[in-house]
């Protein structure tokens, strides 16, 4: 079983080479890159080369969640791990171009694509692997995700976004969940897909706090629907940060600014944060605090931490990895075309890989020129 402690080791020994497209190779900086003025059709291009184990900015990666407790890294075993995008920047930031900039069926690809990058990193570190879906795109693609996923160990994280309405939006919450949510729900369940829910809070439940809203708060997280389908729950970081009054520990500190109004919060709402959040925990049997706090005493210390020792670092997939996944999607795919719950939507998958593909050759064939 992996450890904190090679997961330690691994980051130690870890180098990605900077992208000359997302990063200064000689000064090591990050480029401010605005993704609402960003084309389309760049960043389409990095995420087919990154799947097809091309050279690209972008990389798949997985980060570490492990038991909580006072202990040493090397008992600290890993419970599951969670695969993320990152930037070839340094920054060990999600590319929010990604989510902004694919086209629907680009998108659809791009998951199914993950979920066989999923059983890759199953084959060498044998604990859960867990990926991310935007809730909408789960209830279009549940059946290709019970063929792909059913009965094995992997999980599929219900994410709290709207799908774009145009590649210059950034990424909008849900207002809640619906019926053809719950439906898709209980379908996995049915299908033996394991369910996760995604940066549930109980701080952004009130307005004072986040005016904004946010969907996943106890009020839906006690629902039946919620409880009888979801395997984990994920505790998100901002209320970790209100719990503990600790900043979090990550690559890019200017990420911090984010997190600065959760250690002013007065302590009658930091109790009831952890108050409600100890309820949480046990509307499941496997909950996750998100952050590194596994070794600070307190009602979750039993729970597992995702980052722990190694923070927001996320290891990186070589591009041998990503092309065999891609050989694996797209021969599932064939392989499920004529199957009548998905005969509809690989027919257009497998359409939209095919033109994707052929407008990669040519960008590739003008730059050769």
């Amino acid at each position: 079983m992996k450890t904190m402690a090679d997961c330690i080791a691994a980051k130690a020994t870890e180098s990605i080479p900077l992208h000359p497209e997302v990063a200064d190779v000689h000064t090591g900086q990050k480029k401010p890159i605005n993704p609402a003025q960003a084309d389309p059709l760049v960043t389409q291009q990095w995420v087919l080369d990154m799947m097809q184990g091309k050279c690209s900015p972008l990389y798949a990666a997985f980060q570490p969640a492990a038991k909580g407790g006072k202990m040493n890294p090397s008992q600290r075993e890993v419970t599951f791990e969670e695969l993320l995008l990152r930037a070839a920047d340094g920054s060990q930031q999600f590319p929010i171009r990604v989510h902004m900039h694919l086209k629907k069926n680009q998108r659809y690809l791009l998951k199914t694509w993950e979920m066989f990058m999923c059983k890759q990193r199953r084959a060498t570190h044998r604990s859960q692997k867990n990926m991310n879906m935007l809730p909408d795109d789960i209830v279009e693609m549940q059946s290709l995700i019970i063929l792909a996923l059913g009965g094995m160990d992997h999980c599929v994280e219900w994410q709290e976004f709207k799908p774009p309405a145009h590649p210059s939006e950034f990424p909008k919450k849900v207002s809640t969940l619906d019926r053809s949510h719950f439906e898709a729900m209980d379908a996995l369940t049915a299908g033996g897909v394991k369910q996760a829910l995604d940066d549930v809070s109980v701080a952004m439940a009130d307005t004072n706090f986040c005016p904004e809203g946010h969907p996943y708060v106890f009020a839906l997280c006690s629902l039946p629907e919620i409880k009888q389908n979801m395997t984990q729950m994920k505790l998100d970081l901002k209320d970790a940060t209100i719990m503990y009054q600790e900043m979090p520990i990550l690559t890019n500190p200017a990420g911090q600014v984010a997190f600065k109004k959760c250690l002013q919060a007065e302590k009658e709402f930091v109790d009831r944060v952890t108050e409600e959040a100890v309820i949480l925990r046990d509307f499941v049997g496997h909950f996750t605090v998100e952050g590194s706090h596994q070794d600070k005493d307190g009602p979750f210390q039993h729970c597992d931490f995702q980052g722990c020792e190694t923070n927001d670092w996320a290891e990186g997939m070589s591009a041998e990895s990503a092309a065999r996944a891609f050989l694996e999607m797209t021969n599932f795919l064939d392989q499920v075309k004529n199957e009548d719950s998905v005969k509809s939507l690989v027919g257009e998958l497998l359409e939209t890989l095919q033109s994707w593909k052929v407008v990669g050759f040519f960008q590739d064939s003008l730059e050769d020129a």
